[in-house]
């Protein structure tokens, strides 16, 4: 009875604090998907639509999630007709292993976004074994996904929620595993610390601290921001955490294995440690993370102080960084994304476009996020946090 009773106070909180402010509600946060979606369709269904995939990957998924299905078949044809890679289930070349970037690093998972996305419009005809197999085919022996022996928790987690729709449990628990014995074994006093390192070297099987990128990969030493989330400096990659604890959380889920879902609550405890932009785009997987904490955690769990922070941790950055950042005509906007730690550590403070900067240079220090991509974005991310206040 205590259970239940600590149960039915954690969703009266959860309700209580959505129905604080309307702009946090359910319906209202689908509402705000929808229009974002119908903006989407309009651009990339257009008779000049753009041409990098960059502008298309999210799209199926974000058209899927918020129900427009027709727009979001529409759409991965003309992705299937527009951009060819090395096989079925992929969109662009394999990037060079010779060469490092942080495009060739995300290179994965931006093929396996659009393939999550297939998913969920019933494409299977893309989302196929075929197409799971290539994934696999880069996979490293650690059991993650990045570039030229390089993983990076970004694109194994996303891989992770691709292969947990496809019921590939095996190859999803490899790269649970290893995320698990990366973030939070590896580095039980990141948050004491305040550095979260979120990049292995898959080789050496070591994190890309300080230290070792000095020894073993200098191309990394001025770029930080890639390979670590500092708690204390502004314009992160703040996304990280709150990802890989979105994965964990379902792995846990569709598994019962509590150390992911205690390590996602280790993370989203990290994330709230950290100084975020108000409005800072990149914080928005915080909300993917602790809506997936709050929609598949025990009931047991409710009325725990951490459960709590967790759903004040969901509204808070819904709010500022998802619901805050939304336009009159549906799209959320472009936004700034860090690649050196020039962008993150030599810029004025409470800036979230900061290419006008002295000594920035766009192209090597940062890139600007089109609408396009953003909007894709957050228009899913809303819908899963739409989820987590059903529950």
């Amino acid at each position: 009875q205590e259970t239940d009773a600590g149960a039915i106070q954690g969703v009266c909180s959860l309700f209580s604090m959505a129905s604080q402010d309307k702009s946090l509600s359910g319906p209202e946060l689908i509402r705000l998907a929808r229009k974002g979606g119908e903006w989407l369709s309009n651009q990339l269904l257009a008779d000049r639509p753009p041409t990098d995939f960059g502008d298309w990957f999210k799209a199926p998924l974000a058209l899927a999630c918020c129900g427009d299905h027709f727009a979001g078949n529409a759409v991965l044809d003309r992705i299937l007709a527009q951009f060819k890679g090395a096989g079925p289930g992929e969109f662009v070349p394999r990037p060079d292993p010779a060469s490092m970037s942080f495009g060739s690093i995300m290179h994965w998972y931006k093929t396996v976004v659009c393939l999550y996305g297939a998913c969920a419009l019933g494409r299977w005809d893309v989302a196929n074994n075929t197409a799971t197999a290539a994934l696999l085919s880069d996979q490293t022996k650690c059991g993650g996904w990045g570039h030229a022996g390089i993983v990076s928790v970004a694109p194994t987690a996303m891989v992770g929620l691709y292969l947990i729709r496809q019921n590939r449990l095996t190859e999803a628990n490899q790269a649970g595993r290893l995320l698990v014995r990366m973030l939070k074994q590896t580095q039980p006093a990141a948050i004491t610390q305040g550095e979260l390192f979120v990049c292995w070297d898959s080789e050496r099987q070591a994190l890309m601290t300080d230290e070792h990128v000095a020894k073993h990969h200098p191309w990394w030493e001025q770029r930080k921001v890639i390979r670590c989330v500092v708690a204390s400096r502004e314009r992160q990659h703040n996304f990280q955490p709150g990802l890989v604890a979105a994965f964990l959380t379902e792995l846990y889920a569709a598994t019962d294995d509590k150390d992911y879902l205690e390590t996602s609550l280790w993370l989203m405890e990290f994330d709230r440690s950290c100084k975020v932009v108000d409005g800072w785009p990149s914080h928005c997987k915080a909300a993917w993370g602790a809506a997936n904490v709050i929609r598949f955690s025990p009931q047991s769990e409710h009325h725990t102080p951490r459960w709590q922070a967790v759903v004040q941790q969901m509204m808070s950055v819904t709010s500022h960084a998802l619901v805050g950042n939304a336009q009159e005509s549906g799209s959320f906007g472009d936004y700034h994304f860090p690649l050196h730690d020039v962008a993150s550590t030599h810029v004025k403070p409470g800036l979230l476009h900061y290419d006008q900067e002295p000594g920035i240079v766009v192209g090597e220090h940062m890139v600007i996020g089109t609408a396009l991509n953003l909007t894709a974005e957050f228009v899913y991310e809303l819908t899963f946090v739409a989820r987590a206040l059903a529950c």
